[in-house]
């Protein structure tokens, strides 16, 4: 088995990255994530939410069908681009309640640091539901909310210098915040396996989700 690094600072496209305390932070999500995917050869996968692509770039393999789903005018088109080379890859415009895809496409769908920013997380699971192959797996991340915005509490006046001052206590484009609980009701209606762990020291959140072949 290719062991796969997933790296933000050699895979972040467009440098997103900005400081070391924002690094650390999306290098440990990602190796989280890392350690759920299995080989990908014949499979196919979809990034839902796939942003500039760093996911999608860090998982390549030649012989698997890559796609990502991005609702971002500018991030599409920046993925598109990155990908030009790769005939493997397929990036579309669209949003998670209204996917293009058949049902049962996919054998893997990656969706990180993306519910919190739905206006609905239950039609975009439905929709992600849909199109995942019988006994396919969804990994998801989310923030836990109450301890990011502890965290920024204590912590902003003493790394204010890094964080910059444009750095917000409380996240503007979360919406759609999670705990344990409230992940793991939203799991339940449409996953009879699951499970739910925190990852980077109780910040977030990672959840592994098998779909039978009796669900919809």
């Amino acid at each position: 088995m290719r062991k796969i690094i997933i790296d933000p600072q050699i895979h972040d496209h467009c440098r997103l990255y900005k400081t070391r305390l924002q690094t650390f932070i999306e290098a440990f999500r990602m190796r989280a994530i890392q350690d759920q995917i299995i080989p990908l050869d014949g499979k196919t996968i979809l990034d839902a939410g796939c942003g500039h692509g760093d996911i999608l770039q860090a998982l390549w393999v030649p012989n698997a069908a890559f796609w990502g789903a991005e609702i971002n005018h500018q991030s599409v088109a920046l993925c598109t681009d990155r990908f030009s080379n790769k005939a493997n890859v397929n990036i579309v415009e669209t949003t998670l309640e209204d996917l293009p895809f058949e049902s049962d496409k996919f054998d893997y769908i990656i969706c990180t640091e993306v519910l919190e920013h739905c206006v609905d997380p239950d039609v975009c699971l439905t929709e992600l539901c849909r199109v995942l192959a019988p006994f396919g797996r969804i990994i998801i991340t989310v923030p836990f909310e109450n301890a990011c915005i502890a965290a920024r509490l204590l912590l902003y006046p003493f790394f204010k210098p890094v964080l910059g001052k444009e750095y917000s206590i409380v996240a503007k484009t979360h919406i759609a915040p999670f705990d344990r609980r409230r992940l793991a009701l939203l799991l339940s209606r449409y996953f009879q396996e699951y499970s739910i762990d925190s990852i980077l020291c109780g910040f977030k959140y990672l959840a592994i989700c098998t779909k039978k072949t009796e669900q919809k």
